[in-house]
C-alpha cells in the first residue's frame, strides 16, 4: 500500500495543474507578445526623404546652407542647415508635392522651378548650386539642379511606387471579375 493518502495526492495533482497553466499562460502571453511587435516593425513607414548637397558655382560644398521644403497641398514648412560637408537630410516627410528653397550668406536664394514630389518609402536626391550674389541680381534664381541615381547604392532595398495609372493599365489575363 503506498503511504500518501488520496486527499494528498489530488492536492498535489492539483498544484501541478495550477503550475502547468501558469506556465503556458505566460509562455502564450510571451508568443503573442512577440508576434504583434514583430508585425509592428515590419511595416513600411508612410514617408519620404529629401536629402543632397549644396554647391557653389566652382562645385565646393556649402555648409551652412538653409534648405527648406513647404508642402504645397498643407503648406507645412520645414527647414534644416547643411552640415560641415553640404550635405542635407530632411527625413520623415509626408508624401506629396514639396517647393524647394536654399539660401546661404553671400549667395543668391535658390527657389525650385517645379514642385518635387515625393512618394511613399522614397529617398530623393536633390543637389542645389548657389551662385555668388552680386549687388544688382535679384534674390530669387529659379531651377535646382536634381540629382536623381537609377540605382540606389546606399540601400539594398528593392521598391518601387505603382500609381493609379500604373494599376490601370495592368492585364487581366483574361479573368472575369465578377
Amino acid at each position: 500500500m503506498s503511504s500518501t493518502s488520496p486527499g494528498l495526492r489530488q492536492s498535489s495533482l492539483k498544484r501541478r495543474h495550477r503550475i502547468f497553466f501558469i506556465v503556458f499562460a505566460i509562455i502564450a502571453a510571451v508568443h503573442c507578445f512577440s508576434a504583434q511587435l514583430s508585425r509592428a516593425y515590419a511595416q513600411q513607414a508612410a514617408t519620404a526623404t529629401l536629402n543632397g548637397r549644396v554647391l557653389d558655382p566652382n562645385g565646393a560644398l556649402v555648409p551652412g546652407a538653409v534648405v527648406a521644403v513647404t508642402e504645397k497641398a498643407t503648406g507645412v514648412k520645414r527647414e534644416t542647415t547643411t552640415n560641415g560637408d553640404g550635405i542635407y537630410v530632411l527625413s520623415n516627410l509626408a508624401p506629396g508635392e514639396y517647393d524647394v528653397r536654399v539660401e546661404a550668406k553671400g549667395f543668391t536664394r535658390k527657389v525650385s522651378s517645379a514642385p518635387v514630389v515625393l512618394n511613399v518609402g522614397q529617398v530623393v536626391s536633390l543637389d542645389a548650386r548657389l551662385e555668388v550674389n552680386s549687388l544688382e541680381s535679384s534674390s530669387t534664381v529659379i531651377d535646382l539642379v536634381e540629382y536623381r541615381p537609377l540605382i540606389d547604392t546606399n540601400t539594398s532595398v528593392v521598391d518601387g511606387v505603382i500609381d493609379s495609372r500604373e494599376v490601370g493599365s495592368l492585364p487581366l489575363n483574361g479573368r472575369n471579375f465578377s
